[in-house]
């Protein structure tokens, strides 16, 4: 199993921080490997789309994993989970290992679908 931090969404200045360190804590405490995704190019705010749609297509392709990590389970931690476009791209990167995701706050999506 690998520790996964997803640092993509700024919501706060702090928070990409924080989920970084917090991933790095679990997989310390759990004796796990730990790496963190890139982006392979610059995206919106998540925040500035109201449509689902709109996310997804923001973030759709965006995540990279470093080439020679190879493993079969995954934790994907994140920030904060609203429609779930940014943790499925994530969760796309990690392919084909298993993902499971786990996020500090969870909001209801408002906006049109």
């Amino acid at each position: 199993m690998l520790i996964v931090a997803d640092r993509a969404e700024q919501h706060s200045p702090l928070l990409p921080a924080l989920v970084a360190d917090f991933a790095r804590r679990v997989a310390s405490k759990l004796g796990l490997p730990h790496i963190e995704l890139s982006k392979t190019r610059e995206t919106k705010p998540q925040k500035n789309f109201r449509s689902k749609l709109h996310k997804k297509r923001n973030v759709t392709g965006v995540f990279a994993c470093a080439a020679d990590a190879a493993f079969g389970t995954a934790l994907l931690i994140d920030d904060i989970w609203a429609t779930g476009a940014s943790m499925t791209e994530a969760a796309r990167a990690l392919r084909p290992a298993v993902v499971y995701p786990l996020t500090m706050a969870r909001t209801r999506h408002q906006g049109a679908s």
